[in-house]
């Protein structure tokens, strides 16, 4: 899973939980995230899926969320797998 985001940013991956909300699959928006001893409620800034169309192929699901300390995550979903990432700015 690839994504470029931001000019003069980079993101590293840490280990995390992510919680998600809907009652659809094709809706669900990551809500909060859990690193570590810590959770955190998180507000979606923008999201896109990447991934082939065709018939049987998995898509990736791409969120930027920001924590209400103002720091930015990615978090990238497809394949039964997650990953969370947080960014570092130069």
């Amino acid at each position: 899973m690839t994504c470029k985001e931001g000019t003069g940013t980079g993101w590293r991956g840490i280990p995390g939980e992510v919680q998600w909300h809907s009652g659809q699959r094709a809706l669900e928006r990551p809500v909060r995230l859990r690193l570590r001893a810590e959770t955190l409620d998180v507000a979606v800034e923008r999201q896109w899926v990447e991934g082939s169309l065709s018939a049987g192929e998995e898509l990736t699901r791409w969120f930027i969320v920001r924590d209400s300390e103002r720091r930015r995550f990615r978090i990238a979903a497809g394949n039964g797998v997650e990953r969370v990432e947080i960014e570092e700015t130069e």
